[in-house]
């Protein structure tokens, strides 16, 4: 079974602080490619409204993982969120750098999409298998 990993993923790139909609996404993955700093720790808040109040996740396991990591100049610094209890707005904030640029991942779909095939295949594969493919059946037809 062949696995639908980009209609699956949502990679967007990250300005600290903006506010993420996660609907339909159970994890993430927050990157901070830094290029100045000697450490970076995460936090991550929450809210049901995008404009709302946001409060830290009360779950010590929404960071899988170092929350605080230790880098010696440039570095790539991953953090793996699990996202289930959390409500539909999360927020990220990264300390320590003080130059990086961040990238959020999310992923987990709850949702996988039925008709995964590019639409050029399913017309090859309709044509090489017959006109029952796409909804009509030559039973009966002469």
């Amino acid at each position: 079974m062949k696995r639908a990993l980009l209609e699956n993923v949502k990679v967007i790139p990250y300005t600290l602080g903006t506010a993420i909609d996660r609907d339909g996404f159970l994890s993430a993955i927050v990157a901070a490619n830094i290029t100045a700093g000697d450490s970076a720790g995460i936090e991550v808040t929450h809210c049901d409204e995008e404009s709302g109040s946001y409060v830290a996740v009360p779950d010590d396991f929404v960071v899988l993982g170092e929350k605080n990591v230790s880098v010696s100049g440039a570095a790539l610094v991953q953090f793996y969120l699990d996202l289930v209890g959390c409500k539909r707005y999360i927020k990220v904030n990264i300390t320590g750098p003080t130059t990086a640029v961040y990238a959020v991942a999310l992923g987990d779909a709850r949702e996988v999409p039925v008709n995964v095939m590019p639409p050029a295949a399913a017309e090859t594969f309709a044509s090489r298998v017959g006109e029952a493919v796409v909804g009509k059946s030559k039973v009966g037809e002469e």
